[in-house]
């Protein structure tokens, strides 16, 4: 027997298909969007939190959760980087106001068998040599990117597809995927076994997992931009120097922070020390101390960029030309000079005049117009700030760094480890009586031969040191040895019982990190022996140390060619010539910070210029208005004898309107003070 059940009715019909969707979703929860990687990192951090609040998950991808978050359509996209201007500007013209929330790093990290010894960085192009499809063989070696390299087989094993560690490499290996041969896994932990006990074996595995590996070799990458190999790191990361890497963004509507309940808490709670770790077990990097940044940002209410200003708004005007001016204290000018040739390389129809004719030459010049940039160690004089009081131009200063020079001397060597500027003076100043043993400069008792080394008769560091310590610019001896590698310096010093060698001091740290037999010698300037450091050359203390920066004619700052010029300096493409120039205060780390500033000074001028331009263009109309009607002048109409006036038919009403020329004053006027604009810049730990 077949039992039959009744037909439901058509209402009951309406409910199971309208009301059951709407009891399951809840009308009130934040909807969050964004990248599937970051998003699971996101979620997972929140539920662990065990904090209470209405969520709604659809991690689809971050281009489609960011327009829709700028659209309002959702509460929280998640990232794993960070808006472009021009998405930051879809959410302005949207009035989304949003916090912006560093939640943790991420990103992949390549480590090697303890017998690759060879082998300390990789670059995109190498890697492609390693691991594309087109690599596969039986016989592949590690000598395949360099022949020097032995001829140790290689072998690859990798996070499988679809792990974030995955699609960021495959992202820069030319073709589908790995080649075929590679061992691919789920488990990191397996990878860092197979290639600590293994021998030539590759790794792919989470940045966060890499940093906490043990017995294996962590690899460098090179950063083509910056022209330098950087270490997986937290801090290199955070400076976006470590290009394998990303960082985890949670962008949340203010209003939507502030309507919903227990949002906050839950923000707070994925921020907290203990609750890291959860972003740690997912492979990623913990903040460390900068989570407490981020966490203040929802204490306080600030919306906007804070974390990612590193997203430089401005852009130089492409193919600018005209001219630019630079000149100055000429031995402080071989940053900038090496850095204009870059300039000019990329902006060929720009004039570029240089003149480093001296600080008191770059000052007069600069306060008679002729300059639109000087640079400089020391503020104007009176005499030289009333100079440009009288032409009406204001000077920008604009920081660079500090100039230094370090000696380095044979870490085997106690007889020496601090000198006097008089020594010194003695020892590298040309001189027909050139001392050639230490003994005869109070150095030690034995006739150890003076060896000294430069990276080349023109480098900063020398000029540095012998104009210090003679008070003057004064030429270095001829028979200083020169090599333009700083590691052959190095290695020189090291070899030789009385080597001795001008670097500055990143330099020096790079000898010593890199294990060569040097060791760094303190000064005496009069006032006892002085280590050189961060704090002693910043602070003055250390002898052979200048702040540099640039004076800027405040009119050219709002000039194409000007900005782009200054931009150029800054820009991490001139990395090469920033680190070369070792101006402590001007490296990665702070180079953000001072674009910010450059922004902020570009912004300044364009703005007196407007107001100039305003100021301008109402007096012009002041003096049209006063030009067409003369006060006192009596206007006679000219009435035509043979014209035939017909009375109308009604009588006229005419209105005589009397319209006063409506002229709208600039209300700022630009300043005529020699005035020394400084930049506002807000102090951050924040990369």
């Amino acid at each position: 027997m077949t039992i039959r059940g009744r037909r439901p009715s058509i209402a009951l019909l309406l409910f199971i298909l309208f009301a059951i969707p709407l009891l399951a979703q809840d009308s009130t929860a934040v909807k969050v969007v964004g990248s599937n990687s970051a998003g699971s990192i996101f979620s997972a951090a929140v539920t662990a939190s065990g904090v209470e609040t209405a969520l709604e998950y659809d991690f689809s991808g971050t281009q489609s959760g960011i327009s829709a978050f700028c659209q309002n359509q959702a509460g929280i996209v998640v990232t794993g980087r960070a808006l472009n201007a021009s998405e930051a500007s879809a959410c302005t013209a949207n009035a989304v106001q949003y916090h912006e929330i560093l939640f943790g790093l991420d990103g992949y990290a390549l480590i090697a068998s303890p017998d690759v010894d060879f082998l300390t960085c990789l670059s995109s192009s190498e890697l492609n040599l390693l691991i594309a499809p087109s690599a596969v063989s039986e016989d592949t070696t590690w000598s395949v990117i360099n022949a020097a390299y032995p001829a140790l087989p290689f072998d690859f094993v990798s996070m499988e597809a679809g792990t974030r560690a995955y699609d960021l490499v495959d992202a820069i290996i030319n073709g589908d995927g790995f080649r075929s041969d590679t061992g691919l896994t789920p488990n990191y932990e397996v990878i860092v076994t197979t290639v600590a006990e293994g021998s030539g074996q590759l790794g792919l595995i989470p940045l966060g997992a890499a940093l906490k590996a043990e017995g294996v070799k962590l690899l460098e990458l090179n950063n083509g931009e910056l022209g330098i190999c950087v270490a997986p790191s937290a801090a290199n990361v955070l400076n976006r120097s470590y290009t394998g890497s990303e960082r985890l963004f949670a962008y949340v509507n203010s209003a939507q922070l502030a309507a919903t309940a227990g949002l906050k808490d839950a923000l707070t709670a994925v921020l907290s020390p203990d609750n890291q770790a959860v972003i740690e077990t997912a492979g990623a990097v913990a903040l460390g101390d900068t989570a407490a940044e981020s966490l203040a940002l929802l204490t306080d209410g600030t919306t906007g960029r804070v974390f990612s200003v590193d997203v430089d708004l401005f852009q130089p005007v492409p193919n600018t030309s005209g001219e630019v001016r630079v000149g100055g204290n000429a031995a402080a000018s071989a940053f900038v000079k090496a850095s204009m040739a870059t300039f000019t390389q990329r902006n060929p129809g720009v004039t570029l005049t240089e003149k480093y004719l001296g600080a008191a030459a770059g000052a007069r010049e600069l306060c008679s117009g002729n300059l639109d940039i000087a640079i400089t160690t020391a503020a104007l004089t009176e005499e030289e700030a009333a100079a440009c009081t009288a032409l009406e131009i204001v000077t920008v200063p604009f920081e660079l760094g500090v100039q230094n020079a370090v000696l380095v001397a044979n870490s085997a060597n106690d007889a020496f480890s601090c000198l006097t500027v008089e020594q010194i003076k003695q020892v590298w100043t040309a001189s027909a009586e050139a001392p050639t043993t230490w003994d005869t400069v109070g150095v030690g008792s034995d006739a150890t031969e003076i060896v000294l080394f430069a990276l080349s008769k023109g480098d900063a560091a020398l000029n540095l040191l012998v104009s210090k310590a003679n008070g003057n610019a004064s030429p270095a001896r001829e028979d200083v040895n020169v090599n333009a590698d700083v590691l052959y310096l190095g290695a020189a010093v090291g070899n030789v019982t009385g080597g001795v060698a001008v670097v500055t001091l990143a330099q020096a740290e790079e000898l010593l990190s890199k294990g060569y037999a040097v060791k760094v010698l303190e000064i005496d300037g009069g006032d006892g022996c002085i280590a050189p450091s961060v704090d002693a050359l910043t602070g003055g203390s250390y002898p052979f140390s200048q702040a540099v920066s640039l004076l800027v004619n405040q009119t050219s700052l709002a000039a194409d060619g000007v900005q782009a010029a200054l931009w150029t300096l800054l820009s991490n493409t001139n990395y090469v010539n920033i680190k070369a120039a070792g101006l402590v205060g001007l490296n990665i780390d702070t180079l953000i910070a001072k674009r910010q500033a450059l922004q902020g000074l570009f912004a300044d001028a364009d703005l007196v210029e407007a107001e100039a331009f305003a100021a301008e263009a109402a007096a012009a109309a002041t003096a049209a208005v006063e030009a067409t009607v003369t006060p006192g002048q009596t206007i006679v109409p000219t009435i035509d004898p043979n014209a035939t006036l017909v009375p109308p038919t009604t009588e006229p009403t005419v209105e005589v309107a009397t319209v006063e020329p409506t002229v709208e004053e600039a209300t700022t006027e630009p300043t005529t003070e020699a005035a020394t604009v400084e930049p506002t810049v807000e102090a951050t730990s924040t990369p």
